[in-house]
């Protein structure tokens, strides 16, 4: 399987997963599937962390709510460009 450009992996995981248990039911007695590998495990755990962290306001600086770290805010400026993405 391979995820499309643009299409949300954790949805993709679940439709798959949905279309595997029902084929399940037609396999021949004995013949079973497993998932070897599962990507969107890190995800959801991922974003059950920062939900947490959020929520919780565990934050390193003891301060509650959400920090952005100025790279992601950007500085305000329109004009400012990140050294790493000049061109955006």
């Amino acid at each position: 399987m391979t995820q499309l450009p643009g299409s949300n992996a954790l949805e993709t995981a679940d439709l798959v997963k949905q279309e595997l248990a029902e084929s399940a039911k037609n396999f021949p007695p004995g013949l079973a599937y497993t998932v070897a590998y599962h990507p969107t495990d890190y995800i959801a755990a991922s974003i059950e962390a920062v939900q947490h962290t959020l929520v919780r306001g565990d934050h390193p600086s003891g301060a509650g709510g959400a920090a952005v770290p100025s790279e992601l805010a950007g500085s305000g400026d329109p004009d400012h460009r990140h050294p790493d993405f000049p061109d955006r």
